[in-house]
Order: structure tokens, then sequence, then C-alpha cells
């Protein structure tokens, strides 16, 4: 009888390990079940928060457009003005041509529209961005960096002479003929009527 006392004394601290070790193997196992499902839960939640439905990118493409009359005087002429003309450094137009660079016709650009100026009939101040085709089929973009006073434009405010569109230039690096002719439909892409005017 003594004897089987010790056997079940020294029993029960084997049993007492066997339990622990249990545990202890058991936990991975377990782990390893839940963190797949937690990183699924964490990509959902990326997910909604980050990805933005394809509708939203379907509808930027669908901007919407407005049309403005074009005067039957315009004439095709493309008068300009050189940038360093604008000198009051608190104003708008001022603060667009820091930005502004020259392209090798002398344009002034904007990123990739034409600085321009117009009449009160399309813009009252300056930043709106207009969409402008020419009867030779080219279209640009122009932004409008200055605006012409009512008093140099025609009754409706749309042109001077035929001339809807003013282009800011740097006269130092305009073509030979566009300076000589004061146009810079000479010896540039910019040729042709203006045809459609939206503004975008």
């Amino acid at each position: 009888m003594e004897s089987i006392k010790k056997i079940g004394f020294l029993a029960i601290p084997a049993i007492v390990l066997a339990v622990i070790i249990w545990g202890i193997t058991s936990r991975p196992a377990q782990a390893e079940e839940t963190e797949p499902v937690q990183e699924a839960i964490v990509e959902e939640e990326d997910d909604e928060r980050w990805h933005i439905p394809a509708t939203t990118y379907a509808a930027l493409e669908e901007l919407p457009r407005i049309s403005y009359e074009v005067p039957k005087a315009e004439n095709g002429a493309k008068r300009f003005m050189d940038y360093r003309t604008i000198t009051d450094k608190t104003t708008s137009q001022w603060a667009i041509q820091q930005d502004a660079v020259t392209d090798e016709y002398g344009f002034r650009r904007y990123g990739d529209a034409y600085c321009v100026a117009m009449g009160t009939y399309y813009a009252e101040t300056c930043g709106d961005v207009f969409e402008i085709t020419l009867d030779s089929g080219l279209t640009f973009s122009a932004l409008v960096s200055d605006i012409k006073r009512d008093c140099d434009t025609d009754e409706t405010n749309r042109h001077r002479e035929g001339n809807v569109v003013e282009f800011i230039v740097d006269k130092d690096a305009i073509p030979e003929d566009a300076a000589a002719m004061g146009d810079m439909s000479y010896g540039t892409p910019m040729q042709g009527k203006v045809v459609s005017i939206y503004r975008v």
C-alpha cells in the first residue's frame, strides 16, 4: 500500500507537467488560425478607406462644359501683350506669371494652358479655363490671365477689331514674323479662326 501511495504522489506532478506542456504547444496552432482572419479584416478596411469607386472616375470625365458665342467679327487675329507689362504684384495676374513659363514660340504657358486675356463677356476674373478650337482643327486650353477692359472691346465685350483671344507672350522669344505682323498666327501653330469656345 505504501508503495502505491508513493507512485500516486509521483504521478501527480507528471500529470500537471503534461497539462502545462499541452497548453503551451497548443497556443501557436490557435494563433496561426486567427492571424489570417485579422489580416483579411485589415485589408477590407483599407479597401473601404482608400480605394475610390470607378463611378467617381467616370464622373470626372464628364465635367460640364459651358458654350460661349463666338462673334461673327472674329477674323483669326492673335494679338498679344508682353507679360512684363503686368507690374502690380498684388494681383492674380502677377501671381499667375510667377508660375508660368515661356514655350518655344514665346507663348506664356501655365501648365499645358496658354495664358490669355479675354473680354468680360467671357470672364470677369482671372483663373477661368476655356477650351478653344480653331478652324484649322487645333484645340487648346486657355487660362484667363488678364481681363480686357470694357473700353478696349466692342459693345458686347467679346472682341476688339475681330480679335477675341489675346495671348500673353515673352516678346523677346516670339517668331520674327509674329513680331513684325503683331499677330501670333505667324510662325506658330495658332493659325485659323476661332470656331468654338467652351468654359471647362
